[in-house]
């Protein structure tokens, strides 16, 4: 049996892109984002009733969709929007690399408890139907991704997720990148926005470090006598 190997989605993602591109996105992205929460908590902000809670929530996605669509066009990234089935709302859809992206919403529910993925709704299914490659722990079983493994570009589903904070709803608790199972029960990989943008700062920095010169070495040469010189 050939060697077996882990994909990793961050590299994934950064595959055969525009690094100061990808930059760019995930700055704008992160700034944009953050703005949905403030925007969205004024919708009916003296009211506590849950149509209002509801609203506003609406509202929050809304803002988040739109903010993640317009980051992805001002840098020059592929977008798309694309329907739920049966067609009750639309979704923008990024794709960098491997992946295709599209907002999510995660929540802890309770203290100390881990972040999971609250949107589970089929077109997210759909989207990442594909990522039981992307599970590190099928390094212990035959099913691992196999050496020479394609992965189309845009061929995996990942998020960009964000979590809403009630006690502070201006801020948001957590972005982030979030590339979920297959049936979305788990998280195969979780980095958040400052993590993420560090990453692609530090490979940047190492792709601009001028290359080291070979220092080339002369080789000594024995000097010949002119004729009539003594010996030494």
């Amino acid at each position: 049996m050939g060697r077996k190997r882990i994909i990793d989605p961050f590299e994934l993602m950064l595959r055969h892109e525009n690094l100061t591109q990808i930059l760019d996105f995930f700055k704008r992205a992160e700034e944009r984002l953050a703005s949905a929460f403030p925007r969205a908590s004024r919708v009916l902000a003296e009211s506590d009733a849950p149509s209002a809670k509801q609203a506003r929530g609406t509202a929050r996605r809304h803002h988040l969709h739109e903010a993640l669509l317009s980051a992805a066009s001002d840098v020059g990234l592929p977008v798309e929007t694309r329907w739920t089935d049966p067609a009750t709302w639309s979704y923008p859809v990024i794709k960098i690399g491997g992946f295709s992206l599209t907002i999510g919403i995660v929540e802890t529910r309770y203290r100390g408890a881990a972040r999971t993925l609250r949107s589970k709704s089929k077109y997210m299914e759909h989207l990442c139907a594909r990522n039981t490659l992307l599970d590190p722990q099928t390094s212990l079983f035959d099913e691992v991704a196999p050496k020479d493994t394609i992965i189309a570009d845009g061929a995996m589903g990942g998020l960009i997720v964000a979590q809403y904070r009630p006690h502070t709803p201006d801020t948001p608790a957590f972005l982030g990148f979030w590339v979920p199972s297959e049936d979305l029960r788990s998280a195969y990989y979780i980095r958040s926005f400052d993590e993420v943008i560090a990453a692609i700062r530090d490979r940047l920095s190492l792709s601009r470090r001028p290359a080291k010169k070979t220092v080339e070495r002369k080789l000594l040469r024995k000097r010949s006598k002119k004729p009539g010189e003594p010996k030494a």
